[in-house]
């Protein structure tokens, strides 16, 4: 009777250990008479075998089972509901873009000294940036160098001349002819943006960047009489560092539209004309 319970048990206890990990199936109950010995072997195809023998030493029964465990149990639920997060999607991300999001517009100023223009406001918001995504999607911080180029231009009877390394306003004579003046400044910059994804495409982007304005060059040229005339002024006093507010909207994987605002003029004082600067225009990407 002994042998009769045991492998009783051993064959029901059985399956029901193997099918812990596997797709629930129907119990199976085998009796078997006189068990005196009772094998289970497992081999590394995943294949279990149960022998049974009686006090003779005769098999009586045998039971070949296969199971195919060539998937890994994954102890996440990943159960979609409302109240749970995905701890996966949720997971904070990291990464490093090299020279992206270019950049075309022009500019306008205000506090405007007679005559003078924004005109033409290029760059690269980033040669490097480094983004951090906290929850994987979303929302973003970014830190970053880039480089940028405006250029203004003056009109209304002017001309720039220089006098000192200070750079002037001028009035030009009645003779000039075909009077062109260009003043351009070249910068590094270091910004920091917060970027808020709307849906799945869209986006706005916030923050501000810290100029080093590194060169700056202004040009005057004209024609008097038949003949050509141009000044080219360099080492002029600009400031060496001014903040602007930056603010992004579009599709930053495809295009958006930018502003940006400098309120710090550009030369130090009594070195330069003195104005602020708005720009505005076209970003591949943000």
């Amino acid at each position: 009777m002994r042998h009769h319970i045991s492998a009783i048990l051993a064959l029901i206890s059985f399956p029901a250990a193997i099918n812990a990990a596997e797709p629930e199936v129907n119990d199976t109950i085998t009796v078997i008479e006189n068990a005196a010995n009772i094998t289970v072997k497992t081999t590394q195809n995943s294949e279990t075998a149960i022998v049974v023998k009686d006090s003779d030493g005769q098999t009586t029964y045998s039971y070949l089972f296969s199971s195919d465990q060539t998937g890994k149990t994954d102890d996440n639920w990943n159960l979609s509901l409302p109240f749970l997060r995905d701890k996966k999607k949720n997971a904070a991300v990291y990464d490093l873009s090299v020279c992206i999001n270019p950049y075309v517009g022009g500019s306008v100023v205000s506090d405007n000294p007679s005559g003078l223009h924004g005109s033409v406001d290029v760059g690269l918001s980033d040669l490097f940036r480094a983004r951090y995504i906290p929850t994987g999607r979303g929302f973003s911080i970014s830190i970053g160098l880039g480089m940028g180029y405006r250029q203004y231009t003056l009109g209304g009877g002017n001309r720039f001349e220089s006098i000192d390394r200070r750079l002037n306003i001028s009035p030009r004579d009645e003779n000039m002819e075909n009077v062109r003046n260009r003043l351009g400044i070249m910068t590094f910059n270091i910004p920091v943006m917060l970027t808020q994804r709307i849906g799945k495409h869209f986006a706005i982007s916030a923050g501000g960047r810290v100029n080093f304005n590194t060169y700056a060059k202004a040009s005057f040229s004209c024609d008097i009489d038949g003949l050509h005339f141009k000044e080219t002024y360099k080492g002029l006093h600009q400031r060496l560092m001014t903040v602007d507010a930056v603010g992004k909207i579009g599709f930053p994987d495809a295009v958006g539209i930018y502003v940006s605002y400098s309120p710090m003029k550009p030369f130090e004082n009594g070195y330069g004309p003195q104005f602020k600067t708005l720009s505005f225009g076209l970003t591949i990407g943000f």
